[in-house]
């Protein structure tokens, strides 16, 4: 496997050094009298690839809703931009990746608002100097790395993605090596990855505030494979949950390397091997404000395993403490530092899915400060009260989903806030995205026309519960765009599928 991974990272930095020199050039070709143009697809180009074409850098491609049958190119300072969202407008290529973005010293190139579906080379390719965000990144599969994303150039931000039932040999999501991307604010689900890797497969780099859960490896690292080329990884913030490796390490796997952890929820993970939470090999980690809890094993160390003269520390952190919880090995070191209990997390309902920490949680105000992130794996703000909350959950105001969706079927719809506050939910009749700020608000993402559904108050104990049917006249397959209101802050747009 290594030779593989290695050929094929050679091949892709060649191309992306040869396309960064190029576009380099183009871009000191430019005027610098230049005026920044918007290209329209398809007003103005018939395809997505024939507006990238025209573009100069620093121009932006706005494309309207439908969808484009194309591969798209884009290796120069372009934005190239949905006019309303990933929900409607889809790139489906024929055959190869689904797209390829890159930069260059002169500026990156940005991939924003498109859904990017059924590539038998990954779906998206970044080289470098790239932004990959507000995507929706499914069904995509790789002979190699990477089914959803592939990195494989420095400066690269993956941001705010859905990334969706992809396939890969490794890093069935998003696979990397020593590039140094931020991977940020993910929804990263339902990936495989024939060898290792079902989520993620990567090294140095910043992973923060995703959700990482429910992805398989056929080997190791059901979850997150942190690869053995180097330290300087951070994992901070991240949902990693119900993920299963049919080898070591269902939520992460430490291979001589190491990693910071903090503000995490290692989960429900399951490895046929040993390691059922974490399985560190030879490496290192230094864990605070983390909760490790209720993961399982086949073999040794249901929640953390540790041999081959691995280090491991853990603070401000919960840890659950049963026969057999913890393995390590002679060579190996692990140290309990300082307000690490074993005290039940109090998730409002682990094994229906729902690792939101109850507004009466032990942990909730528990964390040591400061969390570096700026939001928890939600994109709510940390620190909400007196300190953080240990694990990736910030308790503050939101509704969100739970169950699945399906014609005549029911799901629950959660709310969390202060208690006396009223919830609203709105429901878009379209899939359009809007951006609208209202100040002391939020931002309203609905486009009209929605309509505002009275859920109630929150009771004393913080949260509300609402089942709510789904037609049976609904037509599938059908992406419905919803928002709450608690009290007087919108809350992020949840997308509810219905399939």
């Amino acid at each position: 496997m290594a030779a593989d991974r290695y050929d094929w990272k050679a091949s892709m930095a060649d191309r992306w050094r040869a396309w960064r020199a190029i576009s380099i050039a183009a871009a000191l070709l430019v005027s610098t009298g230049h005026a920044q143009r918007v290209l329209r697809v398809p007003l103005q180009y018939a395809s997505i690839q024939a507006a990238v074409d025209a573009a100069m850098p620093y121009d932006t491609v706005r494309v309207a809703p439908g969808v484009y049958r194309e591969s798209v190119r884009c290796l120069k300072a372009v934005n190239v931009v949905s006019d309303f969202g990933p929900w409607v407008t889809t790139i489906m290529p024929p055959t190869g990746p689904g797209i390829e973005v890159g930069g260059s010293a002169a500026g990156v190139a940005t991939i924003d608002g498109f859904q990017v579906v059924g590539a038998d080379l990954g779906g998206i390719r970044a080289f470098g100097d790239a932004v990959v965000r507000n995507n929706v990144i499914r069904q995509n599969r790789s002979p190699g790395p990477g089914g959803g994303v592939v990195i494989s150039g420095w400066n690269v931000t993956v941001k705010g993605n859905w990334i969706v039932g992809n396939v890969a040999r490794f890093g069935g999501g998003v696979a990397w090596d020593d590039e140094n991307p931020r991977v940020i604010d993910n929804i990263v689900m339902g990936n495989l990855a024939l060898d290792a890797g079902g989520g993620l497969y990567g090294g140095v780099g910043v992973v923060e505030s995703n959700q990482i859960r429910s992805n398989i490896a056929g080997g190791a690292g059901g979850g997150f494979v942190v690869s053995r080329c180097c330290p300087g990884l951070t994992i901070r913030s991240n949902l990693i949950v119900n993920n299963l490796a049919g080898g070591n390490g269902g939520g992460l796997m430490f291979q001589q390397s190491g990693a910071i952890l903090e503000g995490n929820t290692v989960a429900a993970n399951t490895a046929v091997g040993a390691g059922g939470g974490l399985w560190v090999e030879g490496g290192a980690f230094n864990a605070t404000n983390t909760i490790i809890w209720g993961n399982r094993t086949y073999q040794a160390g249901t929640n953390l395993f540790l041999r081959a003269q691995s280090t491991g520390r853990l603070s401000y952190s919960v840890l659950e403490s049963h026969a057999g919880s913890v393995v390590v090995d002679a060579s190996s070191r692990l140290v309990i530092g300082v307000s690490v209990t074993s005290t039940d997390p109090g998730f409002v309902d682990a094994a229906g899915g729902d690792f939101h920490l109850e507004p009466q949680s032990p942990l909730v105000d528990a964390g040591v400060r400061p969390v570096p992130a700026a939001a928890d794996f939600e994109g709510n703000p940390r620190r909400l009260g007196a300190s953080v909350d240990i694990g990736a959950d910030e308790v503050g105001s939101q509704v969100y989903v739970v169950g699945r969706a399906t014609p005549g079927g029911t799901v629950r719809l959660r709310a969390v806030g202060r208690p006396g506050q009223s919830v609203w939910w709105g429901v878009s009749a379209n899939a359009r995205l809007a951006w609208a700020p209202l100040p002391g608000h939020g931002v309203l993402r609905l486009s009209g026309p929605y309509a505002v559904i009275p859920l109630g108050t929150i009771p004393a104990r913080g949260r509300l519960d609402v089942v709510i049917r789904i037609p049976t006249t609904v037509s599938v397959p059908r992406d419905v765009i919803t928002q709450g209101l608690v009290g007087s802050d919108l809350t992020r747009e949840v997308v509810i599928p219905i399939r």
